[in-house]
């Protein structure tokens, strides 16, 4: 589940820059079950190909 939050980030900047939006502050947050998918993702390397597209974590 994590790698599908991951690709969904990842498809999302992707789109944005595409699109020529400035990325400054992208936020995710989750309850329960999602919020620790999204500290997940947050906060482990491998999921995410550019981590420093998250501003922060809700």
């Amino acid at each position: 589940m994590a790698k599908e939050i991951a690709q969904a980030v990842n498809w999302t900047v992707k789109i944005l820059k595409n699109i020529k939006v400035i990325l400054k502050q992208i936020y995710v947050m989750g309850h329960s079950a999602g919020g620790h998918l999204i500290a997940l993702i947050a906060t482990n390397p491998k999921y995410l190909e550019n981590k420093n597209v998250l501003k922060g974590v809700i």
